[in-house]
């Protein structure tokens, strides 16, 4: 299976192109704004020498994050797979950081939250427990008022680890204390992981919706 990767939700622009079980090329830029601009010059770097056609399927995460580059990266993705009439799989930001959080060691009483950058006062927040299962669905997230809710109680030795691209601020808004955190990971979705959840997906035969279905997962409105 040869599947295509994009992502311009967050503070990256990143393009995987993998083949089974292994990237065979990549591109990431970090940056706050232009997605629009490097993402197809990006997407020729990565295929080079590799027509489109030979493509099985592409994937594209939704959001959330910047509502510009979500727009940018999903009507690419449905684009080409429109032209290509290829499968196209929507993957959330929260499930590609997921994916990394899930190599990480975590004990029965951890909590993992996966926190991604919004640019504003609050960051995104998705709660999971130590297997992965989401206790508190992805929603803005006020980084002081967190710590009153979203890490384990006094009387467990669960310990909160923390992950995504906004894992700093929510770190830095702890209360003083022998506050039970970690920071695991600090960056935002990536190409890369995405091409590992679709392809595993694809393997699955899970249901997929229709291209045309495949749209941004906005979690609250633009300015």
């Amino acid at each position: 299976m040869l599947l295509l990767a994009l992502d311009a939700s967050g503070s990256a622009c990143s393009v995987a192109l993998r083949r089974d079980d292994a990237i065979v090329a990549s591109a990431r830029r970090e940056m706050a704004r232009g997605h629009g601009a490097a993402l197809v010059p990006m997407i020729g770097q990565v295929l080079e020498g590799v027509p489109p056609e030979r493509l099985d399927a592409l994937a594209v995460v939704t959001g959330p994050g910047s509502f510009t580059g979500i727009r940018i990266a999903v009507a690419a993705a449905r684009g080409l797979a429109l032209a290509l009439e290829k499968p196209l799989v929507g993957v959330s930001g929260f499930d590609a950081v997921a994916w990394r959080a899930g190599r990480y060691p975590a004990g029965a009483g951890d909590v993992r939250v996966i926190a991604i950058e919004s640019r504003r006062s609050q960051p995104f927040v998705e709660v999971r427990d130590h297997d992965g299962t989401v206790t508190d669905h992805g929603k803005p997230v006020d980084p002081r008022r967190f710590w009153l809710t979203g890490r384990p109680g006094p009387d467990t030795a669960g310990c909160v680890l923390l992950f995504g691209d906004a894992a700093g601020r929510l770190a830095a808004a702890a209360p003083p204390g022998p506050a039970r955190f970690r920071i695991a990971d600090t960056l935002g979705p990536s190409a890369d992981d995405v091409s590992a959840i679709a392809a595993a997906r694809l393997r699955a035969g899970r249901a997929l919706p229709g291209r045309k279905e495949v749209g941004p997962l906005y979690l609250r409105a633009p300015l």
